[in-house]
């Protein structure tokens, strides 16, 4: 009886810190497939992903937009390591890959809150060449970005199949923004 009670108590001890190590491992995986649609992302734009015609030729949609600022835009698929020509929206929902839930595994990354459920959600890549505009810059980090507005960017972010953004409590949109030269 008595070995049976130091194994109860010993299984009892160790599912939590299992349970928190595969949660780490979830957020490591999600923060590595950013990171590689980030590489990406920056490989591309380098390559010249600057207009319709470059972003179009490379599997990527174009958007002439006025309000945000022009990109080339898709949704990066870690299985065949691209970026693929399709919004959130239409992303297949039985086929996301976010894999991080609200149980804090403690991850401690930029562009990735561990407090957040990702699960149902892809990351969205959205290439700026010309610049993107203040407003979409003051969704991010608090706004500590405004002042590079106009400058080449890229954002990776999450968004849930169905479109809509991965938030933090803030209400903040989960992703990197990173600046480029020219």
């Amino acid at each position: 009886m008595i070995v049976i009670a130091i194994i109860a108590v010993l299984v009892g001890i160790s599912i939590p810190i299992f349970m928190g190590q595969l949660e780490k491992s979830k957020e490591a995986t999600d923060v590595a497939n950013m990171r590689t649609a980030k590489s990406l992302a920056v490989e591309l734009f380098y390559a010249g992903v600057t207009d319709k015609a470059s972003a179009q030729a490379n599997g990527l949609q174009w958007w002439d937009d006025t309000t945000t600022g022009n990109n080339a835009c898709g949704v990066y698929d870690p299985e065949t390591g691209t970026i693929k020509n399709i919004s959130p929206k239409n992303w297949p929902k039985n086929n996301t890959y976010g894999q991080g839930s609200a149980n804090d595994g403690g991850m401690s990354v930029a562009g990735y809150d561990s407090s957040v459920d990702y699960t149902g959600a892809v990351i969205q890549v959205n290439i700026y060449p010309e610049g993107v505009k203040a407003s979409v810059l003051k969704q991010f980090n608090n706004g500590a970005y405004s002042s590079m507005a106009g400058k080449p960017c890229i954002i990776v972010e999450w968004k849930y199949a169905g479109g809509d953004y991965v938030k933090d409590a803030s209400g903040k949109r989960i992703g990197m923004v990173i600046f480029l030269d020219e």
